[in-house]
């Protein structure tokens, strides 16, 4: 009689997507069925709108739209983050330091108006220094390192940048084996795919590139059983997707999943995914040495720096070891990695580990502040005393 009851009260709080995928709140229990047509409805209503802050780019799988505002968030001719629209970037700025800025979301700076953004505090404290500075924020939400660094080839290096910095969100190491998000992401339904970088003989070489347009993206996915890119998606398993009679109880369904991932264990699970002789971790130090390489090959200074989301912030707190140290260790070995933990984790305990953070966890006002002053920490033992 209990069984029954569970049974019914999940049927009763669990509902059912356009796709059959059965969700309890923000959890997708299995099995799994492909997102065709949540993808084909964000498809349609990225064609018939012209104005999304995001655009198809067959290189890049995706860009931020030239010359668009939406809100708080403008970009100029170029897709690079700006206080209004009207601003464009000139190719040459004579006796100027050049910063140009890579990453995701965090350094585009979601959640926050243009004059909350790392970049526009770099520019702002290192021109209370008298340094005649230009920053360029080439950041993209949503990106992987590789296409930070796809974006850097295509559009940045033109520019000449006298400094690069690179921002190290640690999720990013899984997008970094991810084409289709939809897939990584339950929920999360981006009408694009994108690139992504294996390794052939210890030497990059691009997948799914260019990226097929938007209008096949559904067809893509319905069939990822045949798709010749199949093998490359970190994130498709078939056997998610396999029908079940043990599964056809939704209670069973939720106990498995609540086992195999729970808040007691997903900081920890995480660990896993960040072992140093897997994928995602060997293909990361490729591509953050090609980057830094291409860089250092074009005159410029290459930087990483460390963006700790709010789990990796609060695990410090707790004096935990990060899940992803032994990457951090490496890429701090190997690049110059800047570490603004200790002012994020100083400003987390006198005040509030909330007030870093915006509501969707990227940072807030305050914690952009705090990595901006890292950064020109580091850049200043260069550039300052010149």
């Amino acid at each position: 009689m209990a069984l029954l009851t569970g049974e019914v009260i999940m049927l009763l709080i669990t509902h059912t997507d356009k796709d059959g995928n059965v969700w309890f709140h923000s959890r997708m229990l299995k099995p799994y069925h492909l997102p065709v047509t949540e993808i084909q409805a964000n498809i349609d209503g990225y064609l018939s709108h012209s104005n999304t802050l995001r655009v198809f780019d067959a290189s890049l799988g995706w860009t931020n739209r030239p010359n668009a505002t939406t809100g708080i968030y403008s970009h100029d001719d170029r897709g690079i983050r700006v206080e209004n629209a009207d601003n464009s970037s000139k190719m040459s700025v004579p006796d100027v330091l050049r910063i140009a800025l890579f990453g995701d979301s965090f350094i585009y700076g979601e959640e926050v108006p243009f004059e909350n953004t790392i970049g526009f505090y770099v520019g702002k404290l290192l021109a209370d220094h008298n340094l005649k500075v230009e920053v360029m924020n080439f950041g993209v939400p949503a990106y992987g390192m590789d296409q930070a660094y796809l974006r850097w080839l295509k559009e940045a290096r033109r520019f000449a940048p006298d400094v690069v910095i690179l921002g190290f969100q640690p999720e990013n190491v899984k997008r970094n084996v991810n084409l289709v998000r939809a897939l990584y992401l339950p929920g999360d339904a981006y009408p694009f795919l994108k690139p992504r970088f294996v390794l052939e003989h210890d030497t990059l070489a691009l997948k799914n590139y260019p990226v097929p347009i938007p209008d096949s993206t559904a067809a893509i996915i319905e069939h990822m059983i045949g798709w010749r890119f199949r093998n490359y998606e970190t994130f498709y398993k078939p056997e998610d997707y396999e029908k079940t009679f043990w599964l056809r109880s939704r209670l069973v369904a939720y106990a498995f999943s609540f086992w195999e991932e729970n808040r007691f264990n997903i900081y920890e699970n995480e660990r896993r995914f960040y072992a140093p002789d897997l994928e995602p971790v060997t293909l990361t130090l490729k591509i953050v040495e090609a980057f830094k390489r291409d860089v250092q090959e074009k005159g410029g200074a290459f930087f990483l720096v460390h963006l700790p989301r709010k789990a990796d912030v609060k695990a410090l707190m707790n004096k935990e070891k990060l899940s992803y140290d032994n990457l951090l260790a490496k890429l701090d070995a190997e690049n110059a990695l800047i570490h603004p933990e200790r002012k994020l984790l100083e400003f987390a305990g006198t005040v509030c580990l909330d007030s870093l953070f915006a509501p969707e966890q990227h940072y807030s006002g305050h914690g952009n502040y705090l990595v901006a002053e890292e950064i020109v920490d580091a850049i200043g033992q260069q550039y300052l005393v010149k």
